[in-house]
């Protein structure tokens, strides 16, 4: 109930959004595209940790997604709805199932400029600060691109409720930026970065963190079907009020690492796609429970309709 609710307002936020901004006339140029996408997931975690983001859990995932995309002149729409269920292979986390919605209206303002707002709704996902948390979110991005060149920035409110035993809420801000230098078809250098926070009314919920990442695809054959996906990401993290098991009176717990990555991919933007995914996570806290180092595999198969 409370997802169809949360649709039902996501819906009028885009009709508003698309009354306010005018009537949008059709042209002969104008297009529709439909897509679907279905997916099958395999992740190996070696690590036990008492807490954590879906990064850190063993398990299998099935998942769909379905939306369309319509142009007109500068000005794009899009909608997105989806559905995926992970079966943990720990016995003693239940089996998720998550739900989203979201919309995006985009429009050229400048020749290669392009600004977008969405807004969205997500149901029992997993957080760094909670294992089934219901979030919804607007977000503001600017983009440019003039090949080999492009630049993204985004700014996202984020408003979550946590489900467990004691209710609580939290919400915050996301900073997203990345640059992108392509050398051909399917050949690129990107660089990602990320800032958020959240802060929530139970403080063991908030934190901070910043992302880094650096990664690489190179075709492998003359169709470009097959890439080689290199990557390195190194993430930093504290919380509010999460005290080390050491320190208990002052230090607040304080996480990092560092994953270089191996990936290989297969397929294009429609039909049969698969990426494998094998990196080593270096770990480091200030906390003795949440210290080691891990591998991380992780196999995705889908198909694009």
């Amino acid at each position: 109930m409370r997802f169809r609710t949360r649709l039902a307002a996501l819906a009028a936020m885009l009709a508003g959004a698309l009354g306010a901004a005018g009537p949008i006339p059709l042209q002969a140029q104008d297009t529709f595209q439909p897509y679907a996408e279905i997916e099958a997931r395999g992740v190996y975690s070696d690590r036990a940790v008492v807490d954590g983001d879906s990064i850190e859990a063993s398990g299998g995932r099935a998942a769909f997604d379905a939306g369309f995309v319509w142009r007109t002149g500068r000005t794009a729409v899009q909608f997105d709805l989806g559905a995926d269920i992970f079966e943990f292979t720990d016995d003693e986390r239940e089996r998720r199932t998550s739900l989203r919605a979201a919309a995006e209206i985009s429009r050229e303002i400048l020749p290669d400029v392009t600004l977008s707002v969405a807004a969205g709704h997500w149901d029992d996902i997993t957080t760094l600060e909670a294992r089934r948390t219901d979030q919804d979110a607007v977000a503001l991005a600017l983009a440019y691109e003039n090949r080999p060149h492009r630049l993204h920035a985004s700014a996202q409110y984020r408003a979550r409720e946590y489900e467990a035993a004691t209710a609580a809420t939290g919400n915050g801000m996301r900073y997203d930026g990345d640059y992108t230098y392509r050398l051909g078809s399917w050949h690129w250098a990107r660089l990602d970065l990320r800032a958020e926070d959240i802060d929530s009314e139970d403080s063991r919920r908030g934190y901070e963190r910043y992302i880094a990442r650096a990664s690489y695809s190179v075709p492998l054959d003359r169709a470009k079907r097959w890439r080689l996906r290199p990557q390195v990401e190194w993430q930093s993290w504290e919380y509010d009020e999460r005290l080390t098991v050491q320190d208990f009176a002052t230090a607040r717990r304080k996480d990092s690492y560092v994953a270089p990555e191996i990936g290989l991919a297969y397929g294009k933007l429609s039909g049969l796609k698969a990426r494998l995914r094998a990196a080593y996570q270096f770990r480091t806290s200030n906390d003795a429970r949440y210290r080691g180092d891990a591998p991380y595999l992780d196999l995705r198969i889908g198909y694009r309709f």
